[in-house]
């Protein structure tokens, strides 16, 4: 499988934060899980789509049946080329700390490193936290049973280029805080992945690395360092239930704190550990 490098500079990969250590963390009772400890790997995909229900402890009963019938993403071959994409699942963990009403999920999405050598860590929404789906990036072009997917700082949803589900994506006004939010506005628009034209050339963000231009995308910016932008987004997920969400961190608290602030990052800094702030608006 040919593997693509978003970055034409060496140098940047230390503020970008490599890291090449591969975490195998267990799943204490409580709070940290991993794909591995959440289920078996999807079932098969094969010409047509399918539901994968092989990870029985991540589709929990409180979470509802998807409300949309899937849809075969397009341009996966070029995906699976361009973007580096694997076929083994990750074992990467999720932890969940409870926020207010909702969550703060740290997703270990270091990806094996500046050159990701592992695929996305994908997870599901659900009323005990985010939980991680065991997939592949192959396979989950063919699941429904996932809701979003993280690897260093590109997270993407369900839908659209990216999946066969309809998990879409409504960015609010920058005026608008996390805590603030308890309601989607009247009119909102959500839209699905479409970070691959019609020709299936990759369609990339504004910050000048050549990163695709997934719907989350503005949670950072890019000046030496992967710096937050505090931009708040709701999810419709593919059961009807919509999330509030927020990135606030990229690297460890103290460097991002450093990055947000002066656009560096200590040196030795590792990234891939990405702070999300989310919870259920209904």
């Amino acid at each position: 499988m040919a593997t693509a490098r978003y970055f034409s500079l060496f140098a940047l990969a230390t503020a970008l934060g490599c890291s090449s250590n591969s975490t195998t963390s267990s799943c204490p009772a409580g709070m940290v899980c991993t794909a591995a400890d959440a289920g078996g790997d999807a079932a098969p995909g094969g010409d047509t789509m399918a539901t994968d229900t092989a990870n029985s402890d991540t589709a929990s009963a409180d979470t509802a049946a998807s409300m949309c019938n899937p849809v075969e993403p397009l341009c996966t071959d070029d995906q699976i080329l361009d973007l580096s994409l694997f076929k083994p699942a990750s074992d990467r963990a999720i932890d969940n700390a409870a926020d207010g009403n909702g969550f703060l999920s740290t997703i270990d999405s270091s990806g094996g490193g500046f050159s990701p050598t592992e695929a996305y860590v994908y997870a599901k929404f659900t009323d005990k936290g985010l939980i991680p789906v065991a997939i592949g990036d192959e396979k989950a072009f063919v699941s429904q049973d996932w809701d979003i997917a993280a690897r260093r700082f590109i997270v993407r949803l369900n839908g659209g280029v990216s999946g066969p589900s309809c998990v879409t994506a409504y960015k609010f006004s920058s005026a608008n805080k996390f805590d603030e939010v308890t309601a989607i506005p009247d009119g909102a628009t959500f839209k699905p992945e479409a970070y691959y034209d019609a020709s299936c050339k990759v369609v990339a963000d504004k910050s000048g690395l050549g990163t695709p231009a997934t719907q989350l995308a503005t949670f950072w910016k890019y000046s030496n360092c992967v710096q937050m932008t505090g931009a708040v987004f709701a999810l419709q997920l593919a059961n009807g239930r919509h999330v509030k969400l927020s990135v606030s961190s990229y690297y460890q608290p103290d460097a991002q704190t450093a990055c947000n602030a002066k656009g560096s990052v200590p040196q030795g800094s590792e990234g891939g550990n990405l702070g999300v702030r989310w919870a259920f608006l209904d």
